[in-house]
């Protein structure tokens, strides 16, 4: 892979995992606080809201494309040059870890807060709420991380090169 292609594709990882970060971000400042209180009215609002489009639009699929990325480039990375290799091996660590929780917060909260039966989850709605806003702080921590380290990755590429 030549260095060109490799700094492109590591400044499309950090633009995909930089839109996922500040999206998150995004969310748990301005919109998940408000699910904290009368949560059942919120998330009926929030259905009612979402119709024609899907704040679900946002996050899928760059950030699952930078993902791959980010571990392509990872795995093909010189052995040469190992804190560059440091840097990708810790952002795809992150990564990885942030995507097995963001799997756990759709399939497990989402799905019912956000998209479900809001009588048939009546009881669980406050809880659930609860545990997003907690769940999304360790998330934009990790994916921060992520951020970080794809960014040194990329600054270590200007510096000394990758060939």
């Amino acid at each position: 892979m030549t260095s060109r292609l490799f700094n492109i594709l590591l400044l499309f990882a950090l633009f995909g995992i930089g839109m996922w970060f500040f999206g998150n971000l995004y969310e748990g400042i301005v919109i998940a606080p408000n699910m904290l209180n009368d949560t059942a009215t919120r998330m009926e609002h929030w259905q009612k809201f979402f119709v024609v489009t899907n704040p679900v639009f946002f996050y899928v699929p760059v950030p699952q494309l930078a993902t791959v990325v980010l571990l392509i480039l990872f795995f093909k990375s010189d052995k040469q040059k190992p804190v560059l290799r440091h840097y990708l091996k810790l952002a795809s660590i992150f990564q990885v870890a942030s995507l097995i929780l963001s799997v756990y917060i759709i399939t497990q909260i989402n799905f019912k807060l956000f998209f479900g039966d809001l009588n048939k989850y009546s009881g669980q709605l406050s809880s659930l709420a609860l545990l997003w806003n907690a769940l999304n702080v360790i998330r934009v921590l990790l994916v921060a991380a992520v951020l970080t380290f794809t960014f040194k990755a990329y600054l270590q590429t200007q510096k000394s090169g990758i060939d």
